[in-house]
């Protein structure tokens, strides 16, 4: 997950990046103040770096933002995958009950029967076994 982020910001810098002409060490600011008055451009060194500045800090926010939503939309289908899977077996789990921290249920088919199984630290425990297909008479 962390190379996935890397990559991602690494690609996006190259986006993001803007190409830039090599500056000559000559022109000291005034010839440059001067020269931009003549094309009718005013030159604040100030209000540049405020752009530059909040357009850093908005490309930072919004990388953080996507990764955000990246690492939330992963575990939620990592979580629901399993289940997926378990629809071409013969051997489904169906449901998935917690007791306690310790034990937890499982209603459980394999083929056509049900199998209710407990679980805890100590052992797993079959407690009922029924087929579905089959009638049953109601508890009274």
């Amino acid at each position: 997950m962390k190379k996935f982020c890397l990559f991602c910001l690494f690609l996006c810098s190259f986006v993001l990046a803007e190409e830039q002409e090599p500056t000559s060490p000559t022109l000291d600011p005034q010839t440059i103040q001067a020269a931009s008055e003549e094309n009718g451009l005013s030159w604040d060194a100030s209000g540049e770096y405020k752009i530059a500045f909040f357009r850093t800090l908005f490309i930072i926010i919004a990388i953080g933002a996507i990764a955000l939503i990246i690492i939330y939309y992963l575990k939620k289908l990592s979580t629901g995958r399993p289940m997926m899977v378990n629809n071409y077996k013969n051997i489904k789990i169906l449901e998935r009950r917690p007791l306690s921290p310790q034990t937890i249920l499982y209603q459980i088919e394999v083929g056509t029967r049900q199998i209710i199984v407990a679980e805890s630290k100590v052992e797993i425990k079959v407690l009922t076994s029924f087929d579905p297909l089959e009638k049953t008479t109601p508890l009274t």
